[in-house]
């Protein structure tokens, strides 16, 4: 049978067989869009719709409930699933990591700090326990402390050589008061000041203590 056929709307050419409208279908010639009618008839349709002339223009069959995915698309969505997985994974174990060296740094800088500021602590209080010495012609007592700096110990009497050197000891970074000790226990025959550290108990590893250029000997 042949066929009759209008690209455009307007102008009607033909009649071709149906090998000839597929040569023209696939020089792109004739769209799919374009409208057939069988000669001796007057009814026009879409080449679309006539599974004959363009059989690969016709809709696939629609998929039952129940039918069973393809093997190839089970193994391409467990390679996909696999991937998103490893993607996560990886993503997390990097944060972990840069969160991690970001925390030591941290930690170090601040361990760092602490240390620079008790070590000039301790040098400051040396200082002045050593004007308290040229004063009194002696270094305070343990049991004194480094209260002498501030307050007018008893040990002074009437004295007027004590002057008052400090507004306030000053409070080591964790907020604790700093240690004396006459004589100390390092070396009996010098004075040590020095920070309780972190943790805050007293002879302990963490202890802080200066390392002044000139040790105050008592």
């Amino acid at each position: 049978m042949n066929y009759y056929y209008c690209e455009d709307g307007a102008t009607v050419r033909g009649p071709a067989s149906i090998e000839e409208m597929r040569e023209l279908m696939a020089m792109g010639t004739l769209s799919p869009r374009a409208l057939i009618c069988a000669e001796n008839t007057e009814n026009w349709l879409s080449i679309s719709s006539i599974a004959t002339v363009v059989p690969e223009l016709s809709p696939p069959p629609i998929p039952q409930k129940n039918q069973p995915v393809p093997q190839k698309a089970r193994k391409s969505n467990r390679i996909t699933y696999w991937i998103i997985i490893c993607v996560i994974v990886l993503t997390v174990g990097y944060l972990g990591v840069v969160a991690t060296t970001a925390i030591i740094f941290t930690q170090d800088a601040t361990s760092q700090a602490q240390q620079m500021r008790t070590d000039s602590d301790i040098r400051g209080i040396m200082t002045q326990l050593k004007l308290y010495k040229a004063q009194m012609w002696q270094l305070p007592t343990t049991e004194e402390g480094l209260e002498v700096l501030v307050t007018k110990p008893a040990s002074a009497g009437e004295s007027s050589r004590w002057r008052q050197l400090l507004e306030r000891v000053p409070l080591d970074p964790w907020s604790r008061p700093y240690q004396y000790r006459n004589p100390g226990k390092r070396n009996p025959d010098e004075v040590e000041v020095y920070s309780l550290g972190p943790d805050g108990e007293d002879d302990t590893a963490d202890d802080i203590f200066a390392n002044p250029t000139s040790p105050l000997s008592r």
